[in-house]
């Protein structure tokens, strides 16, 4: 278009200015030009890829021998009315299985949901997988260091609160050598109530894929009451478990003034289980 086409908006004194005023105008900077008496700043809408029709413009003169009287101008209108075809699911979907997923729901469960919420949206089970995943990594929690790691269990050592998790017994030297006990005032205080132990570890639960020790008892109707946690490095070895059984004692004496000593101990009979059991509860 020719130059007649453009509409002065107003003349501001800095680029923090300019940019205000393209953020009120919703346009996104594109282009910039150093010319032979000035810089040239254009944009364009900042929705242009979802509405090619809309040809709404704005520019900013920076003359170089005055840089603090910059001219705003404009030309068109925005035009959203007609909207590219895009593959991409609407946004009111998407949303709602941002709310499900940090929400805890599992994907059949979303399923379930979107279509009491969208019955007229048909969704793909790959598009459905695809976003519940975006949705799960956005709402992962942020990586820590080793550092960060010890120095959070040092400020959660002591359990004044009965259902809060405290770390009785921790050592942190890499992501290779490590042990660190989670449980509660409340959990530990079960371990003297049965004469058996039940040991199993799982990878599901951690982010870092570090082998988490899940230790507790069950009852007589096959309920199983945890006592804690131990996220440990190595579950192949019996190092971890002779840490785990250690603890144990020193946290029974400790809590609750009484020394600790299973009659059963059941596990998948790994060699490192047996091992330490033998050394540890002989």
């Amino acid at each position: 278009m020719s130059k007649s086409n453009w509409i002065l908006l107003c003349v501001v004194n800095s680029i923090d200015d300019v940019t205000a005023v393209a953020k009120s105008h919703n346009v996104c900077q594109y282009r910039t030009n150093n010319l032979k008496d000035h810089t040239k700043y254009s944009f364009k809408c900042s929705q242009y890829r979802k509405n090619s029709s809309c040809n709404y413009e704005l520019k900013a003169v920076v003359p170089d021998d005055d840089p603090n009287s910059i001219t705003v101008m404009f030309k068109n209108t925005h035009n959203h009315s007609d909207r590219n075809q895009t593959s991409r699911l609407p946004s009111s979907l998407r949303q709602s299985v941002s709310k499900y997923v940090r929400a805890g729901s599992t994907e059949p469960q979303i399923r379930s949901s979107l279509a009491i919420d969208h019955p007229t949206i048909p969704v793909s089970s790959s598009k459905l997988t695809s976003l519940v995943q975006t949705e799960r990594r956005k709402n992962r929690p942020e990586i820590f260091s080793v550092y960060d790691f010890r120095k959070w269990c040092n400020d959660h050592l002591d359990g004044t609160v009965p259902y809060s998790t405290f770390v009785p017994f921790y050592f942190i030297n890499d992501v290779d050598d490590l042990f660190v006990l989670f449980t509660t005032k409340h959990l530990i205080q079960q371990i003297q109530s049965t004469p058996l132990l039940q040991i199993d570890a799982t990878y599901k639960i951690t982010w870092n894929e570090l082998p988490l020790l899940v230790f507790g008892a069950s009852n007589g109707n096959r309920h199983f009451h945890p006592f804690g946690v131990a996220l440990v490095s190595d579950d192949e070895s019996s190092s971890c478990y002779e840490h785990l059984f250690q603890s144990l004692q020193q946290l029974s004496i400790q809590e609750l003034q009484k020394p600790y000593s299973p009659e059963f101990i059941m596990a998948d009979g790994a060699l490192g289980i047996t091992s330490a059991q033998q050394k540890i509860f002989p």
